[in-house]
C-alpha cells in the first residue's frame, strides 16, 4: 500500500474512568468491524495510532473484557 503525502499519523488517547481490561478503537480510519486495540501508556492513559488522510473521521472508544 502507497502512503500519500498528505496523510499523518493521528494518536488516538483514552483514560477510562475504572480500570478495564481492554478497550478497542472503531471508527472510519479502520474497519469498524475490526476495531484496533488500544495499549497503555504511563498515567492511566490508553493510545492507538492510525496514519490518515484529511478529512472527517467517525470514531469510538469501546471498553470491552475481551481481547481484539
Amino acid at each position: 500500500m502507497s502512503r500519500r503525502s498528505d496523510e499523518r499519523d493521528v494518536v488516538f488517547r483514552f483514560r477510562p474512568g475504572k480500570a478495564v481490561p481492554y478497550v478497542h478503537l472503531h471508527g472510519d480510519m479502520v474497519h469498524w468491524l475490526e476495531p484496533s486495540e488500544m495499549e497503555p501508556t504511563p498515567g492511566g492513559w490508553l493510545e492507538a495510532s492510525h496514519r490518515v488522510g484529511p478529512g472527517v473521521y467517525g470514531y469510538k472508544f469501546r471498553p470491552t473484557l475481551a481481547s481484539a
